[in-house]
């Protein structure tokens, strides 16, 4: 495992990797389009990725995640779970 501190939405690896873990504390829509961003891309194999809700609208949030990446076929497997312990977020599985 290697833990890089750079900025998110500039850093990109300059290969693939085998596994995205991401867990900011940002606009959930912004960190969509970065995960969509990195997906069009093949940057990583497989991710876990939290949206944090805040005070933005899950479904709306949802509806995008199924348009963005589902819809779109961008993984062949995107599972999006509401963890019990935590009310304001939503945990994202993806298998490219």
């Amino acid at each position: 495992i290697i833990h890089i501190k750079e900025d998110a939405f500039i850093w990109k690896p300059d290969r693939q990797v085998d596994w995205l873990f991401c867990d900011m504390v940002e606009d959930p829509l912004k960190v969509l389009n970065l995960i969509v961003k990195w997906l069009k891309q093949r940057l990583f194999s497989n991710g876990i990725i939290n949206f944090k809700f805040g005070y933005s609208d899950p479904l709306l949030v949802l509806n995008q995640i199924n348009e963005k990446i589902v819809s779109s076929k961008l993984a062949s497997c995107c599972i999006c779970r509401h963890l019990y312990h935590d009310r304001d977020e939503i945990t994202m599985m993806l298998k490219v």
